[in-house]
């Protein structure tokens, strides 16, 4: 992987690209996890990854874990963006970062921003405020309960104290951020690019049906696609998502 800048990498150099696609990473997750889909993309593509801080080989005090520290970091780390049309997806903590993001890049108008792809997470909570904290994250071991019910880690993870002393303090962090981010709402205008959803079918933390009130974040398209499985339907997977990505994508008039 070649790298942007301090927390965006990529696979190739891409001269003069048709589109640039940022790819968002889930809570306790990093870029590792979504490079195969670099795969199945088109080579004039620039298919890049941000990696929230303090994981992989990045340790830092550049903590993100609410509104002001997210923009503040996007401002920070997109700024050369604006040579290419940019998609956005997110999986999770990443489809939220992706929408924080559309919209804080639509107010700005300086980077040509095209669509939105939402995967596993429920639309902001626009009426509901908690202010508290949940349990799991106040406990290691209420923590690790969560992270099984919801899959996708695995078992060697919590078979080591050593992984498991490293990686749950970033664990917690991403999700305070989660928190934050689906607690706290600010009122935004709705999005004027087209917005498509991905979502597994028995996904017990972002149900098709929960996830379907994503349609009401934009003024533009709005497509739902559903596939077998749970919170991480991709895993062993991607060409199908990837594949509905591509369709969704190829739908605009910005390739035509």
């Amino acid at each position: 992987m070649i790298k942007y800048n301090k927390y965006i990498y990529k696979k190739n150099e891409i001269k003069d690209p048709k589109l640039r696609l940022l790819i968002n990473h889930h809570a306790g997750g990093s870029s590792t996890t979504y490079f195969n889909f670099c795969n199945f993309f088109p080579e004039n593509w620039d298919i890049c990854f941000l990696d929230l801080p303090n994981r992989g080989v990045e340790f830092s005090e550049d903590f993100v874990r609410n509104r002001d520290e997210l923009q503040s970091f996007i401002k920070e780390y997109l700024k050369d963006f604006q040579d290419a049309p940019l998609a956005l997806f997110g999986h999770s903590l990443g489809g939220y970062i992706s929408y924080e993001i559309a919209q804080l890049l639509s107010s700005q108008n300086e980077i040509p921003l095209i669509w939105l792809g939402i995967s596993a997470t429920k639309a902001p909570n626009l009426i509901k405020k908690e202010v508290t904290l949940p349990e799991y994250l106040n406990s290691s071991e209420l923590l690790i309960k969560w992270m099984k019910d919801i899959g996708g880690t695995p078992d060697e993870f919590f078979n080591s104290s050593e992984l498991m002393n490293l990686f749950l303090p970033i664990i917690k962090n991403d999700l305070t951020l989660f928190h934050n981010l689906n607690n706290n709402p600010v009122y935004f205008e709705k999005l004027k690019i087209p917005i498509s959803i991905f979502s597994g079918k028995i996904d017990l933390k972002a149900s098709p049906s929960e996830m379907s009130n994503w349609k009401n974040f934009t003024e533009n398209k709005f497509s739902q696609n559903e596939y077998e499985g749970g919170h991480f339907y991709f895993q062993g997977n991607e060409k199908i998502l990837v594949d509905s990505i591509l369709n969704n994508l190829n739908k605009l008039s910005h390739f035509h």
